[in-house]
């Protein structure tokens, strides 16, 4: 079964161009994060591991913290919990980078 791919023109995202950028893209539920150091980009579900059916991650502020305002999880640019409420990883989804496009499977 083929994954669904999304693809995802990063021209679109400026923020994402600076080291630490982050956006949280309408319709598809997926946080992209770009790394502080090596500019590495990542994809994440925006679904809340805590409250999936309520909650979903939002990129919050000039440091875009990744939040959760249902319950006020948050996260590490490469997912991890962060603080006392936060138990959960946030779910990594396959992304590739080249030609100015981001693809990500949602599968």
């Amino acid at each position: 079964m083929a994954q669904e791919v999304l693809r995802v023109r990063l021209a679109d995202h400026p923020q994402l161009a600076r080291p630490g950028g982050a956006v949280a893209l309408k319709g598809p539920g997926v946080v992209l994060v770009r790394g502080k150091n090596k500019g590495t980009l990542r994809a994440f579900s925006n679904v809340c591991p805590h409250k999936p059916k309520k909650g979903r991650v939002k990129v919050y502020g000039e440091d875009c913290q990744l939040r959760c305002p249902v319950h006020d999880w948050t996260w590490g640019r490469k997912g991890q919990p962060k603080g006392k409420q936060a138990k959960k990883p946030l779910r990594e989804l396959r992304l590739v980078e080249r030609g100015g496009e981001a693809l990500i499977e949602l599968g």
